[in-house]
């Protein structure tokens, strides 16, 4: 497990890792190499709850603080955002080239999740964070509307199952491309259908953070945004999300975060 290591000056830390609710924090905060004490000082309108920490790879050693935040209510369609930093950018690119010739390490980093951390595997009660099943990945026609009878969908009609290839492994797979970021929970499939045209999905988080200053969306994909939609898949998806941004910051160069525009400079809007 993470250990507690002597208080670092806020300087040190140039990554920001921004998670806002309470499954994603514990994701990011149970990968971290090394969990470092408290930040020294806050700004004094700053009401963010910070975890700081490290995370090592090849190119180098990574400070980082994880913040808090909260979320906004109602939708609107904002336009282009902000684009993210080139290096992580650049990052990215290094990263998928290395998953073509030897594979992605996520499966190594959550089972390393879940031997140091059992209970996100097995909690008292609820979804965990591991694999939920393929009995729990189901995905419907779109016209036909959750049965109201049950939370899960043991009572819908196997009829309006859409039928897919079976998968050859539970590995989570990654995809690249553009994330639709707005402030409204999508639970229709027609609605859902009508507006991911060239998008791979919906999020409900970033949209106001990327006004503020430009930042890498990454997700894990938890339901089908239609009326079956329920949190079997919520602590998953933040668990696999997490994983590939540790599998991102490892092969990172921490030179060329230092050379970026430092985020403290903007954070005080987060």
């Amino acid at each position: 497990m993470a250990s507690i290591l002597p208080q670092f000056d806020n300087s040190e830390y140039a990554v920001g890792w921004i998670a806002a609710l309470p499954h994603e924090r514990a994701a990011a905060e149970v990968i971290l190499d090394q969990e470092h004490a408290p930040p020294q000082h806050k700004h004094i309108n700053d009401d963010n709850i910070y975890t700081l920490g490290s995370i090592s790879g090849p190119n180098g050693v990574h400070n980082l603080y994880n913040c808090g935040k909260a979320t906004a209510h109602g939708f609107e369609e904002r336009g282009a955002l902000n684009s993210p930093p080139r290096v992580l950018l650049n990052a990215m690119g290094a990263l998928q080239a290395k998953h073509e010739k030897g594979g992605s390490t996520i499966p190594v980093i959550l089972e390393a999740m879940y031997k140091d951390y059992p209970l996100m595997a097995k909690p008292r009660q609820g979804p965990g964070y591991n694999y939920q099943g393929t009995n729990c990945d189901r995905l419907f026609q779109p016209q036909y509307e959750h049965a109201a009878t049950k939370k899960d969908c043991s009572d819908c009609d196997s009829e309006n199952e859409v039928v897919r290839p079976e998968r050859p492994d539970q590995d989570p797979y990654i995809h690249y491309g553009t994330i639709a970021s707005g402030n409204q929970v999508i639970k229709d499939a027609r609605k859902r259908d009508q507006m991911s045209k060239n998008c791979l999905c919906f999020e409900t988080e970033a949209a106001g953070l990327l006004n503020d200053f430009p930042c890498l969306v990454i997700r894990g994909i938890c339901d089908y945004c239609d009326t079956h939609k329920n949190d079997q898949w919520q602590k998953y998806a933040a668990a696999t999300a997490a994983a590939y941004t540790k599998e991102l910051l490892q092969i990172t160069d921490a030179a060329d975060i230092k050379s970026t525009p430092e985020v403290r400079e903007v954070i005080h809007k987060c």
